[in-house]
Order: structure tokens, then sequence, then C-alpha cells
């Protein structure tokens, strides 16, 4: 190794080790019982309010609120205008899959929205029982047929299907033409799949494969 090498490793040591320096983290609670993240001139707090309301807001005047109504139906709302709307069965759903974790998904769509504006999403049940998403000019379905099969449609003409055949493997399908066999052996032997029920994995081929998001 170079003396110019060493020398080079020696300034970005230094120069790494001061930034880390310089930048102060803090975490506290305030006598709320919010809790507080300094970093720098950066801060923020957040917790539940005296209504049992989530609410968040930070140092460069932004906020964020997460409110349930009195029939059990959960409202996300923030500063640049976005809103979510999740109806109870719907929101009894994300919570199974966060583990009930309220707060932890608070922040997650504090995170996701905060760079987003006036973006307005609903998940909801309509008359027939179908799940039903809708915003960002999109509106989709889903819901589980009378024999058993998992449904899905949107309103630019796409959709797909999953089928449990007598040997317990899933058969997917959808409109532009792909399908895709995973056996009952594969759901209980891959990662990917085996802590997945049949609802949860039609939803990421139909998110991976027919939307390809």
């Amino acid at each position: 190794m170079t003396h110019i090498t060493k020398t080079l490793i020696l300034l970005l040591t230094i120069l790494v080790t001061t930034a880390k320096a310089q930048e102060k983290r803090e975490y506290t609670t305030d006598i709320f019982g919010y809790k507080v993240y300094k970093c720098n001139d950066y801060e923020e707090k957040f917790g539940k309010d005296i209504m049992g309301n989530y609410q968040y807001e930070n140092n460069r005047s932004e906020k964020a609120s997460l409110k349930k109504d009195v029939f059990g139906n959960m409202t996300y709302s923030d500063s640049n205008g976005n809103e979510v709307k999740y109806g109870k069965k719907q929101w009894e759903d994300v919570m199974r899959k966060y583990n009930n974790d309220v707060e932890g998904f608070f922040m997650t769509l504090v995170g996701k929205y905060s760079s987003q504006h006036n973006k307005q999403v609903r998940v909801d049940e309509d008359i027939l029982g179908h799940e039903v998403h809708t915003g960002y000019g999109i509106r989709e379905e889903y819901w589980q047929d009378i024999i058993g099969d998992w449904q899905y449609k949107n309103n630019e003409g796409e959709s797909a299907s999953l089928h449990i055949d007598l040997m317990g493997d899933l058969n997917y399908s959808d409109s532009d033409g792909n399908k895709a066999v995973i056996s009952k052996k594969t759901m209980h032997s891959h990662r990917k799949y085996r802590h997945r029920n049949p609802e949860e994995i039609f939803r990421h081929l139909v998110k991976s494969i027919l939307l390809d998001l």
C-alpha cells in the first residue's frame, strides 16, 4: 500500500468519524407521553392524544393523525392533504398482518405519504362483500366467490383468479394470459409462500404478475 493510499484512507476515516460525532441523536419522552426523536436541527414526536388517537408532528410544520370513528373505521390524514380510509373489517385485516402494532403501522403511513400530496385512498367493503380499493384513479376489487375461488378485477379491465384444486395446489390465471401453479409442497417449503394463506398469495401474484408492482 503506497503512502498516498494510506494518507487517503486516514483522511476518509477522520471525515467519517467527525461526521458521526457531529450528528447528535436523542430519543426521549415528553410530559404527555409522546415519543420524541431529535437529530441535530430536526425534531419529531408522536403518540396517543387524550382521545386515544395517534398524532404526529415535526419541526417542519408537518402533521399527521390516525383516528377511529364510532363505527370502528380508521382514517389517516396529514398536512400534505393525503387521506387514507379503512373500513372496520379491512382495518382488522391490516392489524392481523401487523401483529396489532397500530403505532408501527401509523409511522409506516407517515413515512409513505411524507413525499406525496393530495392522495385520497379508501379501503372498504361494498354491498356484495367485495373488498374495494379506490385511489390514484384506480378502483380494485378482491373477493372470494361462492365456490371458494379468489377473484380480482379493476376499472382498467384487468382481472385474475385463483383456484385451489383437489390436490391442494394453487392455480393462478389472469386477463393478460398469465398462468402459474404453486404446489402444496411449494407452499410449505418455499420461504416466500410458507407463512402466507391462499388469499395473501393471490394478492401477491396479482401485484407481481398482473400489475407488475
